[in-house]
């Protein structure tokens, strides 16, 4: 299965050639945490365009994420900091919650889901964000594992940890089973039974250093 990108907006739309049919869709990766109507308004055009797939990923995002009705949510595995008062200085101090999780996000992507489907509309849920370690973002792996960041201002940080430390890798085994494993409270069964509203799960959005790791994808059958 290949894929040709047509157009980079706030949509970017794609088409999918397989040996029977073709078929195209979209990748709006925080699509699930704007307004309904938003929300509406957006599958309603992919649907008269009659596209197929939609793409979205398992990320931090905030509160009117690139000028949208974006509502802040936190990734599945969030970062905390507190203040702690030692000998008149105060310190700010923070923390990762890796393998504790905020199904808040897997929520709303299931309500997506369940509208998306009613156009006949299925998903491609990516479960992790490459460029929230240290890039576009900070998450819980880079506070656990003290991975590098850039900002994204001196090009994408070197993230080699987290591809080949051994506990980070039984943790981020133990993130995709936990999506994996989700109960939708809209269809009633776990996530790796959803085909009829999932197409696909992909393990990462763009992993990398390729010498450390390839992104997959999961087909939902």
């Amino acid at each position: 299965m290949r894929h040709l990108l047509l157009i980079t907006t706030a949509l970017v739309f794609f088409v999918y050639f397989v040996t029977a049919n073709d078929f195209a869709g979209a990748n709006s990766y925080f699509l699930h945490t704007l307004s309904a109507a938003d929300r509406a308004a957006v599958l309603d055009a992919m649907q008269s365009a009659d596209m197929k797939l939609l793409r979205v990923f398992i990320t931090r995002v905030a509160a009117g994420a690139k000028g949208s009705s974006a509502q802040a949510v936190d990734d599945l595995e969030t970062v905390a900091g507190k203040v702690i008062h030692f000998q008149k200085t105060s310190l700010y101090h923070e923390f990762s919650s890796v393998g504790s999780y905020d199904d808040t996000i897997l929520t709303q992507i299931d309500v997506l889901a369940s509208e998306a489907h009613s156009r006949d509309i299925k998903l491609i849920i990516a479960m992790h964000d490459r460029y929230a370690l240290g890039c576009w973002d900070t998450d819980a792996y880079v506070a656990k594992y003290n991975l590098p960041v850039t900002g994204c201002v001196n090009g994408v940080p070197d993230s080699s940890v987290f591809y080949t430390n051994t506990n980070a890798i039984a943790d981020f085994d133990n993130r995709l089973r936990h999506i994996l494993n989700f109960q939708s409270p809209t269809f009633d069964v776990p996530w790796n039974q959803l085909s009829d509203a999932i197409f696909s799960f992909e393990i990462e959005n763009e992993g990398t250093p390729k010498k450390f790791y390839h992104s997959s994808i999961i087909l939902i059958k």
